[in-house]
């Protein structure tokens, strides 16, 4: 199997020299699923598993759905890399199917091209970071409890802490301050007593 490659065919008889150019072209890539593999700085390693990628060393070019490969380099007929640089630390690549804590599932569409074969559209292993009072665990994610807060990124219900004038332990039940009582700070202290007066 393969992509394809240019062929040049000289046929000599006597004094002349005739040369036919000629394109071997096979099925095009067929993409399965790509992961990071590695990182370096700000920039990742994907790695492209799949089919017809071909039998020999090449460079070819590929398209994801919030960062263009870098480069795209030839490992065997089933697979390639991909470098990307992602778009900020909101989404990243993934290893697997189980984004760490503070993050959900929201795969990258990703397609390559080499020559003029075009791949089919695949996805890429992608997290994105959850935003403030949510918990993103195991790939679900959950509202804090009511009157609690908890920033962008939370993978624990430990990180919802209960809002001013409520007061309780972190991951809640959060409870109002009772009459006569007060609590003018985020967290899980005690209601205070109001000054008399």
């Amino acid at each position: 199997s393969g992509v394809g490659f240019n062929k040049k065919v000289v046929f000599t008889s006597g004094s002349r020299t005739l040369s036919v150019a000629s394109a071997e072209m096979y099925e095009a890539p067929k993409l399965a699923l790509g992961r990071r593999v590695g990182e370096s700085g700000d920039e990742y390693l994907l790695l492209i598993n799949g089919t017809n990628f071909g039998s020999g060393d090449y460079t070819a070019s590929g398209q994801l759905q919030h960062a263009n490969c870098t480069t795209v380099k030839w490992t065997s007929d089933s697979g390639v890399t991909c470098q990307v640089s992602a778009p900020s630390h909101d989404t990243i690549p993934w290893y697997n199917d189980t984004c760490p804590g503070g993050y959900v599932r929201n795969d990258w569409n990703i397609s390559i091209t080499v020559g003029e074969q075009e791949s089919n559209t695949s996805t890429v292993y992608a997290c994105l970071q959850c935003e403030a009072n949510v918990v993103c665990s195991g790939n679900i994610k959950e509202a804090c409890p009511a009157n609690s807060t908890a920033p962008k990124g939370s993978g624990s219900f430990a990180d919802c802490i209960c809002l001013a004038g409520y007061s309780g332990p972190n991951g809640g039940p959060c409870e109002p301050c009772e009459a006569g009582t007060y609590k003018g700070t985020n967290g899980s202290d005690e209601c205070s007593l109001c000054s008399a007066g």
